[in-house]
């Protein structure tokens, strides 16, 4: 037996509207719930709709996947941000030390080159003095 929301008549189960006021039924009150002939407030409406309960659940189930869709991206591009900030200081450290040691080798060559010019040029010039 169930009974409108709005004035308390009795309805037929599965009524959509009242036959008494015209009231739209959404979920049903059950006959142990005190019914006056004053409408029930939202929220009062709401604690006792047992659709709003599973919908209220269903919501609460989908937030709950929302943040773990949301926070599985996030952490897993921070990890990426911090690998790629890593590997970033390493290359840049190999870089500068591969750097250091071509710019030190071609100053051992260049100054072996100028070394061997130079003894290129004495030797021209003892050259020069004996042919004299």
């Amino acid at each position: 037996m169930i009974f409108c929301q709005k004035c308390g008549n009795q309805l037929q189960e599965r009524t959509a509207f009242c036959s008494s006021c015209g009231t739209q039924q959404g979920s049903v009150i059950a006959p142990t719930m005190s019914v006056t002939n004053q409408a029930l407030s939202i929220q009062d409406f709401l604690a006792i709709s047992p659709d709003y309960q599973a919908k209220k659940e269903e919501c609460e189930k989908k937030k709950k996947i929302n943040k773990a869709v949301f926070i599985t991206p996030f952490i897993i591009g921070m990890i990426l941000m911090l690998v790629l900030i890593f590997v970033n200081f390493i290359f840049s450290l190999l870089c500068f030390v591969i750097g250091f040691i071509c710019g030190f080798i071609s100053m051992s060559r260049e100054q072996k080159f100028n070394k061997q010019l130079e003894k290129d040029g004495e030797e021209l010039y003892r050259q020069y003095m004996n042919n004299k």
